[in-house]
């Protein structure tokens, strides 16, 4: 992987330290941008969903019945992630046109990009399988997108 120009990362100490080695080993500053951040899950941050059916069943109901547009209590919705993340996303490739670009973020972020990039809709959100500490590369040129790699763990 050849990375030349920019290394961007959510606020999170966790993808930061991921990607600190590469940057020090190319002199690449980090980027931060909140709007790449995983979905807010609001009150319920840090529950699994079999916890949330359990003490929360009213709650876990309007999560089936509304999918996609379930909006967390004081979170967001999925719909709400993507509309952050793809504006964020646009921006960030406009500003990179003929750039190397390192996105280290969440699996629900990289999942949003790629519906963007790919779908430009949120609702093939769950088609991509995104496995913590994977590699996914998009390469983009003239607004098309191709991917390259999905969701590489050989590495590790």
């Amino acid at each position: 992987m050849c990375i030349r120009d920019s290394i961007y990362t959510t606020t999170s100490s966790r993808t930061k330290d991921t990607v600190y080695e590469i940057a020090k080993l190319k002199n690449i500053s980090i980027i931060e941008k909140d709007a790449l951040k995983e979905i807010s899950f609001g009150d319920f941050e840090g529950m699994d969903f079999e916890y949330i059916k359990l003490n929360y069943p009213e709650e876990f109901q309007k999560m089936i019945e509304l999918g996609y547009e379930y909006k967390y209590p004081n979170g967001e919705s999925l719909i709400d992630s993507y509309n952050r993340v793809s504006t964020e996303i646009d921006k960030i490739i406009l500003d990179n046109k003929d750039n190397t670009v390192l996105m280290c973020s969440h699996g629900g972020t990289i999942r949003n990009v790629i519906t963007h990039l790919i779908t430009n809709s949120y609702k093939y959100h769950w088609n991509f399988k995104i496995d913590n500490a994977s590699v996914t590369i998009l390469d983009i040129e003239d607004g098309f997108t191709v991917i390259n790699t999905l969701n590489n763990k050989n590495f590790i």
